[in-house]
């Protein structure tokens, strides 16, 4: 899937799900830097941006995933959608 460019670039959905993927097979440190990429392709989506404090919740880095959730709350705070 990853050689096959089946989305365009700008579109992170792959890289999003890739990380839930890689998170699940512990592979925290590709799952990070896969969530990283689609949350650096849309900056203003909350869905995107929690993908990262996820996997470091996942990956049992709970300090580094509760900061994380906290600027996504301080980010988004004023998103309801």
């Amino acid at each position: 899937g990853v050689d096959e460019r089946v989305l365009p670039d700008s579109n992170p959905a792959f890289s999003f799900y890739l990380a839930g993927a890689l998170a699940l097979a512990e592979k925290y440190d590709d799952a990070l830097a896969a969530a990283k990429a689609a949350a650096e392709k849309h900056p203003n989506n909350a869905r995107f941006a929690a993908r990262v404090p996820w996997v470091l919740n996942i990956a049992k880095r709970r300090g580094e995933a509760a900061a994380g959730y906290r600027a996504l709350l301080k980010k988004f705070d004023d998103q309801y959608d």
